[in-house]
């Protein structure tokens, strides 16, 4: 058989297209090239089977094969299906083949395997792509060993860590030989319709939509079930019942066949008279003719689950070992299960009939039943809570303790609602009096992070049912966290205040904001401090919190933080930023920014998905020290992808875009930024709209207009935005760009709001924004020259009190551009000078150029050239091409020459090209690259050959001498 050839052959009936589909899908893997295949379609019409078939197929043509199926018990089970795919193959490879497996990036899913406490207890959205990632990896490396096949049954069953898992497969698959195939069923109550909606319309998804059977294939099935020619009025009325489902028709047929009705005329009559209902629950009289044992054998697995031990489910009945086997070689010889062990139905239908055939009260013992059977075998505390969810409340202290411990993996394994379930079950035990503001700050942070609106009402509750007003105080900063980690920025503020006034309760010495109570050695006054930090941060991303934050950090700001704690860094990271967004002299804000990150801690204790550090590292860089802010940054990019985090990531490499973008480095911020942009498609929300604004700032300078228009776009819209500090950053983007294609009334309409924002904000300092140069210009081209020079001098008198050479270089160039003249001449001269030496490359190229043009037009030709020169080059190296450009026409207006520079060796590298020449030269392998840049093997080929291309070598030992030479 070729792989063309249909699979399953006759064994399915009016699937030929659907098989084809299938073939096609393994086929591609074969070749290398990865595809998603997902299989639709309603209970009993055959998903199962067509699955089957592939994997049938798939090792008879050399494909490894890994199958899960997801079952209705285990839809809590975080990363539940991902284990059955990929846990077999760990389990049984020897330990070298499993260090292998879990080399490199695929380290991070070795908790997953282990059975140990899995990371990112805080349960935010960002803490399960490390898991992602190094999922993702275990498969990459299983795929060295030859093309796989992945295949997922009941898919709506599924859990939500496993389905972001197959998402987050999905967008890789096309780099990798393996074929996933996912079955799931439309419209099933409890699905994450979400996650399979998202996976099922992916752009790269084929797609299988399983019909019903037409009669002419119902007969068939009559014929082979009856051993009788075929009886059209018979086969019609089967087809008619069952609307052609085909495990309908198969337990239609049984059910005749077990009370001896035969084909004919009669029986087309008796079958009419059955409703879809009856059929599906054929199988209770079926069951109830069978040996003693077999009613409760199958019961019991009804409540278990598929694949339950026998001798689980014999204890679960009260059977003998021996009686047992008996009953389930009954139930398999009725086609109820499945031949052999572990026990299974035949289907999910036949066990929703005698699990639905239970009364309440018994259900409800036996999940109990069966959740003590686990949890004295050790089974993982989901399993466990899985039956608990299904129980009654007993008022057993063991039951709150497993449902604890399944919520806190829940929540780690990036499943918060199924910890709100958890948690909530737990409450109804109850636990027990001393435990309850325990279990409700666990349910209001898993609530939080799930989007429940509710979460608030367990967070109040939990501060009230905690005793020890200190407790309380500790309750409410991690209640602000994970407020603030949902976005709920004022809500966050009210939890910290009133975790401060908790302190003052606890201790009145401790908790003044002055700075007087405690010493620094006791616990209450590191707490003061991260509380303190926790409100400023969060009050300063709400508008209506915002003077709030800035009244309490009045008093803050005049005390003397040393840094010296975790509390006391975080809290100065907050002066820092607070003193640069206002202006205060700018050594003060390196001072404090320097302090805060105290050579690497507060990244250390804060992450790169801190926002503690982040603040420290745009005050460093609005400080000018933009050397010091690009290093700090590497550290917490490094960090981010050694702990596999995908939005710690893009919150430091969208950072370190701006900082670029300060620095003048084009091609470096355009490819950060595109990388943070690429992370918000994924879910990273922290500062989307900055990272198209620095995205579009950057195709701006390399004169790409429209790639720059279209780079403003978010996805969603901007509405949603609407409130975020951030919005500012694109608004003041689109404003430059409509001063650049000449629309002078769109730019300054765009700088208002740029005014109106900052003010919001109250961030005037001219290095976070320099919105009144822009709205100068603009006024400069409307012809309201008195405004103009009023808005210019303005940010030239905010700069020169800030002090740092960047945004005063600026201001100095848009004075002197909007006075003109001798005047305007002198300013440009004052804007080069104080830019000269400076860190901000492209503002000294900008800077120069203007000058040399305002001495070209003044008719000083030599003094011109002796400006555009440098100007150009400086440009060119900046990846500046606008400016390079505009410098090059007014070299040869000035009488000179210039010749368009050529790119050529690593110059001629882009930025995602350097970055992974770099690593290569460093003696990283293509996939360590890959798992660092989180990107494909493929896509680290494709910019290799690149860069083997541009430079003329055909080795790596090559390619270490040339970044040597350019280094």
């Amino acid at each position: 058989m070729t792989a063309r050839e249909p699979l399953g052959g006759a064994a399915l009936l009016e699937r030929d297209d659907e098989l084809e589909t299938l073939a096609a899908t393994l086929d591609a893997a074969r070749a290398g090239t990865g595809r998603l295949t997902v299989v639709e379609g309603h209970a009993g019409i055959g998903k199962s089977q067509l699955l089957a078939a592939a994997r049938g197929f798939a090792r008879g043509t050399g494909l490894r094969v890994l199958s899960a199926t997801a079952g209705e018990l285990e839809r809590d089970f975080a990363f539940g299906v991902a284990l059955q795919l990929l846990e077999p193959p760990l389990a049984t490879a020897k330990p070298a083949e499993r260090d292998r497996l879990l080399a490199g990036a695929g380290a991070l899913a070795a908790p997953l395997f282990d059975g140990g406490t899995v990371p990112g207890a805080d349960g935010g959205e960002d803490d399960v792509f490390p898991l992602l990632h190094g999922l993702y990896w275990v498969v990459s490396n299983l795929a060295e060993g030859g093309p796989l096949l992945l295949t997922v049954d009941d898919a709506h069953w599924a859990d939500a860590p496993s389905l972001r898992f197959l998402l987050y497969l999905a967008q890789r698959l096309a780099a990798l030989p393996v074929a996933l195939v996912v079955a799931r069923r439309p419209g099933e109550p409890g699905a994450e319709d979400e996650l399979l909606a998202r996976l099922s319309g992916h752009h790269a998804a084929a797609h299988v939509d399983l019909e019903p059977l037409g009669e002419p294939s119902v007969a068939r099935l009559v014929a082979a079930a009856f051993g009788a020619q075929e009886d059209p009025e018979f086969a019609a009325a089967c087809a008619e019942v069952t609307g052609g489902n085909p495990l309908l028709v198969n337990q239609l047929l049984a059910a005749l066949a077990a009370e001896g009705t035969r084909p004919g005329p009669e029986a087309a009559r008796r079958v009419r008279e059955l409703g879809p209902e009856e059929v599906s629950r054929s199988v209770l009289l079926r069951l109830s003719g069978l040996q003693l044992g077999a009613t409760s054998l199958a019961r019991s697995i009804a409540v278990l689950g598929d694949a339950t031990p026998l001798r689980r489910a014999a204890e679960l009945a009260g059977l003998e070992p021996g009686l047992a086997g008996e009953a389930a070689d009954a139930l398999a010889a009725a086609e109820i299960l499945r031949p052999g062990e572990p026990l299974s139905f035949v289907h999910p239908i036949v066990r929703s009939a005698i699990y639905a055939e239970l009364p309440a009260a018994e259900r409800a013992r036996a999940h109990v039943a069966a959740a003590r059977a686990l949890r004295a075998e050790a089974a993982p505390p989901e399993l466990v809570a899985g039956h608990l969810l299904k129980a009654e409340p007993r008022g057993e202290t063991w039951v709150v303790e497993v449902l604890e411990d399944a919520a806190e993996r829940a929540l780690a394994a990036g499943a918060p609602r199924s910890a709100v379930r958890y948690l909530r079950r737990a409450l109804a035990e109850p636990p027990a009096r001393d435990a309850r503001a325990d279990v409700l700050v666990a349910l209001g942070r898993a609530a939080t992070v799930a989007g429940d609106p509710r979460a608030v009402e367990h967070l109040e509750e939990a501060l009230m049912a905690a005793g020890e007003p200190r407790r309380r105080a500790e309750i409410a900063y991690t209640t602000g966290r994970a407020l603030g980690a949902g976005g709920r920025h004022r809500e966050a503020a009210e939890i910290f205040d009133r975790g401060l006034t908790e302190l003052v309760t606890a201790s009145p010495a401790a908790g003044s904001a002055d700075g007087s109570g405690s010493g620094p050695d006791e616990p209450d006054d590191e707490l003061r401090l991260r509380l303190e930090a926790g409100f400023v941060g969060a009050a300063r991303r709400d508008v209506a919190t915002l003077p709030l934050a800035v009244a309490r950090l009045r008093p803050i700001l005049a005390r003397g933080l040393e840094g010296s704690t975790p509390g006391q860094r975080a809290l100065l990271a907050h002066v820092a930023y607070e003193r640069a967004l206002v202006g205060e002299p700018y050594d003060r804000v390196l001072a404090a920014a320097t302090a805060a990150l105290d050579g690497g801690r507060l990244l250390e204790e804060d992450t790169a998905d801190g926002v503690a550090f982040h603040q420290a590292v745009s005050a460093l860089a609005w400080a000018d020290d933009l050397e010091g802010a690009l290093g700090a940054l590497a550290v917490a990019v490094a960090d981010a992808r050694r702990r596999g985090t995908a939005f710690g990531y893009a919150a430091a490499v969208h950072a370190r875009a701006a900082v670029h973008h300060l620095a003048g480095n084009v091609e470096e911020a355009l490819t950060d930024a595109r990388v943070a942009m690429a992370a918000g498609r994924e879910g990273w929300r922290l500062a989307l709209p900055a990272a198209h604004a620095v995205a579009a700032r950057a195709l701006l300078e390399r004169g790409e207009l429209d790639a720059a228009e279209a780079a403003l776009e978010l996805p969603g819209g901007e509405e949603r935005w609407e409130a975020s500090v951030a919005l500012a950053q694109l608004v003041e983007a689109r404003s430059w760009l409509a001063l650049a294609r000449g629309d002078a009334e769109s730019a300054a309409s765009g700088f208002r709001d740029c005014r109106r924002r900052q003010t919001w904000v109250q961030a005037p300092n001219p290095a976070v924004m320099a919105w009144r140069s822009g709205a100068a210009l603009a006024a400069h081209a409307l012809g309201d020259r008195e405004k103009a020079r009023s808005l210019a001098e303005q940010e030239v008198e905010l700069a020169r009190a800030y002090g740092a050479p960047r945004p005063l270089g600026i201001a100095l160039r848009t004075c002197g551009l909007v006075l003109g003249g001798e005047a305007g001449l002198e300013l440009l001269e004052a804007a080069v000078g104080v830019l000269d030496g400076s860190q901000a490359r492209l503002e000294l190229a900008r800077a120069r150029t203007e000058l040399g043009a305002a001495q070209r037009r003044a008719g000083h030709r030599q003094a011109a050239q002796a400006q555009l020169r440098p100007a150009l080059d400086l440009a060119h190296r900046c990846g500046a091409v606008a400016l390079a450009d505009r410098a090059r026409e007014e070299l040869a207006a000035a009488g000179a020459r210039p010749r368009r520079p050529h790119l050529s060796g690593t110059e001629s590298l882009t930025a995602s090209e350097r970055r992974v020449a770099e690593l290569a030269a460093a003696g990283s392998t293509n996939r360590e690259i890959a798992q660092a840049l989180f990107v494909t093997v493929k896509t680290v080929e494709w910019h290799l050959r690149n860069t083997y291309l541009k430079l003329g070598i055909a080795s790596r030992r090559e390619l270490v001498g040339a970044m040597q030479a350019a280094a």
